[in-house]
């Protein structure tokens, strides 16, 4: 049972930081059209990403996180463990 559930944390755990790390690449792009496009245009997207995507995503990699923290407490051992 601990196995199974070590293994859906890990799965969890992956699946929300790679969303991270392609939804942080995203906001770059995004930043980056709305300083070619300037104007209102583009401050009406950087404040979007601002107030809304951003915060989504540190929520959703927080959970992420998280998943990862208690798989690792619930297996008792981490990647820098010496056996």
């Amino acid at each position: 049972m601990k196995k199974n559930i070590s293994s859906i944390l890990e799965n969890i755990f992956s699946i929300i930081i790679l969303i991270s790390i392609i939804g942080s690449g995203f906001i770059f792009l995004l930043f980056l059209v709305s300083i070619i496009i300037g104007g209102e245009i583009g401050n009406a997207i950087s404040l979007w990403i601002k107030n809304d995507f951003l915060n989504l995503l540190i929520r959703l990699t927080t959970i992420g996180v998280m998943a990862g923290f208690i798989k690792m407490y619930i297996t008792k051992e981490h990647e820098l463990t010496m056996k």
